[in-house]
């Protein structure tokens, strides 16, 4: 998936490319990789202000990892959350809460 960062101070996108996500400014044409990953990222949500990014992963030692878009330094690590890794990840409107999902034998748990 492909998620707008841009406002009117910028013109960047943020994408995954297996265990990498990236932020790519337009303006400027530069990357910017934010790397902490171990797995490939599996999921990932962009908050309603575009100030934060969280990327999720599954498979052994998965995590989800709260980015600031700005400086893209990494704010907050949640280490094995699930069992199975992580399905998808959601973010509050207000930037508040994080919901996550992990698959199971049987489907989405």
């Amino acid at each position: 998936h492909v998620h707008s960062l841009a406002s009117n101070e910028r013109n960047a996108i943020f994408y995954a490319s297996s265990h990498t996500g990236i932020i790519y400014d337009y303006k400027s044409k530069t990357q910017q990789l934010l790397q902490g990953h171990c797995n490939k990222i599996t999921a990932s949500v962009i908050s309603s202000d575009k100030r934060w990014i969280v990327t999720a992963d599954s498979g052994p030692d998965n995590v989800i990892v709260v980015w600031d878009s700005i400086t893209g330094t990494p704010v907050k690590t949640i280490f094995n959350p699930h069992q199975n890794g992580v399905a998808a990840v959601a973010i509050s409107s207000d930037s508040m809460f994080l919901a996550s999902l992990s698959n199971t034998n049987g489907g989405v748990a």
